[in-house]
């Protein structure tokens, strides 16, 4: 069983499904961050050096910055 991982912004609905995690956290954190075309590589918010990852478990991740993104990983049959 393969896994996608469906990346939901909080104005946007749906901004992409992914199979790879680290792509999905990247648009993740890109689209928090108010960046739709750059994506960063950490999870550190620069003006306030406090961590944008805001909840995670076994299926879901947030992250918020001036947005939120939430990450959901759905089973692919």
């Amino acid at each position: 069983m393969k896994n996608v991982y469906v990346v939901n912004g909080e104005h946007d609905g749906i901004i992409g499904v992914y199979t790879n995690i680290r792509k999905a956290r990247s648009r993740a954190i890109a689209y928090a961050r108010g960046n739709c075309l750059n994506a960063h590589r950490h999870f550190t918010n620069p003006r306030s050096g406090e961590d944008i990852l805001e909840w995670r478990n076994q299926f879901n991740e947030a992250f918020r910055d001036e947005n939120l993104a939430e990450i959901r990983k759905e089973p692919v049959f």
